[in-house]
């Protein structure tokens, strides 16, 4: 779905993509730095480059890890 020109993914397709369950991503979502959903129509929608730049956030941290270790 876009808004506004940006490309948005719902909580489900946010579930899917990391494999996670829908309570798992209100957990996420009380986490500081996860990205800040809209709400349209009564349903949760994330900005899909916000999501991107969070993955890649948490990527490099993961990695820096392995690295340190």
């Amino acid at each position: 779905m876009q808004f506004a020109g940006r490309n948005y993914l719902s909580s489900r397709q946010v579930c899917q993509r990391h494999g996670i369950v829908l309570r798992t991503l209100y957990r996420y979502m009380k986490r500081e730095g996860f990205p800040k959903a809209v709400s349209r129509e009564g349903r949760l929608f994330f900005a899909e480059d916000d999501l991107v730049a969070w993955e890649k956030k948490i990527i490099g941290a993961e990695l820096g890890a392995q690295a340190a270790a």
